[in-house]
């Protein structure tokens, strides 16, 4: 998502920056997929600096954590950051809230973009809050269907405690 600020006249400014290409690089594990991307930013002026702030909407793939079904969801988060020249000597500030603008007063907005998503991102996505999941044992999606495993709901580790209330149970 490029953002060009040579076509803007005077600040403040509202824009919209839609970005419809699909996009699947993220190093996120239950993000499959971005498919269309709005970006609405006011940007403020001041000397070489452009100050943004803004919301996303991303319509995204995600990949349940339950499940692991990949499933639809629109994401939404706040964005701020400041587009800024290369400093005079060619040094680039470490700063992830800052992007840097070329000659042509052209920023790429990629990075931003891909930071604002992933702070959207649940800690575990759920394709729906009842889903089941999994099977432990066979990996059947209990959500499609129902599997024949036996599941026994003891913790081995706790098995002599069982022998114990077992055995108090029939002395009293």
């Amino acid at each position: 998502m490029i953002l060009e600020l040579r076509k803007f006249e005077s600040f403040p400014v509202d824009i919209e920056l839609v970005d419809a290409t699909p996009k699947t690089e993220f190093n996120v594990d239950s993000l499959v997929s971005l498919d269309k991307t709005l970006l609405e930013l006011t940007i403020q002026k001041s000397e070489e600096e452009y100050f943004c702030q803004g919301q996303l909407e991303a319509d995204a793939t995600i990949e349940c954590a339950r499940c692991l079904e990949p499933f639809k969801q629109k994401l939404i988060n706040e964005t701020d950051f400041i587009v800024t020249s290369y400093k005079k000597d060619g040094s680039i500030t470490n700063d992830e809230d800052r992007v840097f603008y070329d000659a042509n007063l052209r920023a790429d907005l990629w990075e931003i973009v891909r930071q604002t998503v992933i702070l959207a991102l649940s800690l575990k996505p759920l394709c729906r809050e009842d889903c089941l999941g999994l099977c432990a044992q066979c990996g059947t999606n209990l959500n499609k269907k129902k599997c024949n495993c036996v599941v026994k709901e003891i913790d081995p580790r706790l098995e002599p405690l069982i022998k114990l209330l077992q055995a108090n149970n029939r002395k009293g």
